[in-house]
């Protein structure tokens, strides 16, 4: 169950994460269907959850289990062409876990060959600080 509203992460993103991921305000200013499916995930306490739930337990990053979930409607990333939009993915869901949420440990990056089709390499599930003390 999460502690925090839709509309609280959303006015979150829209007032803080421009100003932390500088190189990425068009990605999240600009209107695309990355955009609006992560709005979708955003607001959708239930998907919220298991991405979550993922990221805890399973150790599967956020970004992996938002792909694989929208996989019928998120085309093979480019190498070169998509690099920003990975990466603003990425950040995404980078801001989401430890601003919004709180895990304040170490991101821990890991290979993620299944997905090589996507055009995913390697992704980042983050931690509690409490698990790397």
């Amino acid at each position: 169950m999460l502690n925090i509203s839709a509309n609280e992460i959303i006015e979150r993103f829209d007032n803080e994460y421009s100003k932390v991921y500088k190189s990425f305000k068009t990605f999240w200013d600009t209107d695309s269907m990355y955009k609006d499916l992560i709005m979708q995930t955003l607001t959708d306490p239930e998907l919220l959850g298991h991405i979550i739930f993922a990221n805890d337990y399973l150790k599967v990053p956020p970004v992996i289990s938002f792909i694989a979930y929208y996989s019928e409607k998120i085309p093979p990333f480019e190498k070169g062409k998509d690099d920003y939009v990975k990466k603003g993915i990425g950040s995404v869901f980078g801001f989401l876990f430890r601003y919004v949420l709180g895990y304040d440990g170490r991101p821990e990056n890991v290979w993620v060959a299944h997905m090589n089709e996507k055009g995913v390499k390697t992704a980042s599930w983050f931690r509690k600080k409490k698990e790397t003390e």
